[in-house]
Protein backbone atom coordinates (compact mmCIF):
# COMPACT_ATOMS: atom_id res chain seq x y z
CA UNK A 1 0.00 0.00 0.00
CA UNK A 2 1.30 3.68 -0.38
CA UNK A 3 2.06 5.78 2.26
CA UNK A 4 0.04 7.79 3.97
CA UNK A 5 -2.77 5.93 4.84
CA UNK A 6 -5.19 3.82 3.43
CA UNK A 7 -7.72 6.80 2.11
CA UNK A 8 -4.50 8.63 0.85
CA UNK A 9 -3.37 5.92 -1.06
CA UNK A 10 -6.64 5.24 -2.65
CA UNK A 11 -6.84 8.26 -3.68
CA UNK A 12 -3.43 8.29 -4.96
CA UNK A 13 -3.87 5.16 -7.13
CA UNK A 14 -7.22 5.89 -8.15
CA UNK A 15 -5.80 9.46 -9.78
CA UNK A 16 -3.03 7.58 -11.51
CA UNK A 17 -5.40 4.99 -13.25
CA UNK A 18 -7.83 8.22 -14.03
CA UNK A 19 -4.70 10.51 -15.26
CA UNK A 20 -4.01 7.64 -17.55
CA UNK A 21 -7.42 7.17 -18.67
CA UNK A 22 -7.83 11.07 -19.43
CA UNK A 23 -4.82 11.18 -21.98
CA UNK A 24 -6.33 7.58 -24.87
CA UNK A 25 -8.78 4.78 -23.98
CA UNK A 26 -6.94 1.73 -22.57
CA UNK A 27 -8.01 -1.75 -22.38
CA UNK A 28 -8.59 -3.27 -18.74
CA UNK A 29 -5.03 -5.30 -20.22
CA UNK A 30 -3.34 -2.01 -21.29
CA UNK A 31 -4.10 -0.40 -17.82
CA UNK A 32 -3.40 -3.29 -15.83
CA UNK A 33 0.23 -3.30 -18.02
CA UNK A 34 0.66 0.44 -16.88
CA UNK A 35 -0.24 0.55 -13.50
CA UNK A 36 1.86 -2.80 -12.48
CA UNK A 37 4.91 -0.71 -13.05
CA UNK A 38 3.26 2.44 -10.69
CA UNK A 39 1.15 0.54 -8.17
CA UNK A 40 1.61 -2.48 -5.19
CA UNK A 41 -0.81 -5.17 -6.39
CA UNK A 42 -2.97 -4.88 -4.00
CA UNK A 43 -3.85 -0.89 -4.56
CA UNK A 44 -3.99 -2.32 -8.28
CA UNK A 45 -6.57 -4.55 -7.83
CA UNK A 46 -8.77 -2.33 -5.88
CA UNK A 47 -8.04 0.90 -8.17
CA UNK A 48 -9.83 -1.98 -11.07
CA UNK A 49 -12.27 -3.00 -9.07
CA UNK A 50 -13.52 0.48 -8.47
CA UNK A 51 -13.11 1.68 -11.72
CA UNK A 52 -15.71 -1.45 -12.56
CA UNK A 53 -17.95 -0.15 -10.35
CA UNK A 54 -18.71 3.20 -12.15
CA UNK A 55 -21.80 3.62 -13.90
CA UNK A 56 -22.57 3.98 -17.77
CA UNK A 57 -23.12 7.14 -17.30
CA UNK A 58 -19.86 8.32 -15.81
CA UNK A 59 -17.89 6.11 -17.95
CA UNK A 60 -19.96 7.87 -20.71
CA UNK A 61 -18.82 11.40 -19.57
CA UNK A 62 -15.00 10.19 -19.48
CA UNK A 63 -15.09 8.59 -23.10
CA UNK A 64 -16.93 11.96 -24.32
CA UNK A 65 -14.53 14.29 -22.39
CA UNK A 66 -11.37 12.09 -23.91
CA UNK A 67 -13.22 11.79 -27.73
CA UNK A 68 -13.48 15.73 -27.54
CA UNK A 69 -9.76 16.18 -26.40
CA UNK A 70 -8.32 14.10 -28.92
CA UNK A 71 -10.30 15.69 -31.93
CA UNK A 72 -9.58 19.71 -30.80
CA UNK A 73 -13.25 19.80 -29.57
CA UNK A 74 -12.85 20.47 -26.24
Amino acid sequence: MLAGGPAIADELATGQALALLARRPYSVAELRRALEKKLPAEDLSQVLARLRQLSPEEMGALAGHNFAQFFGLA
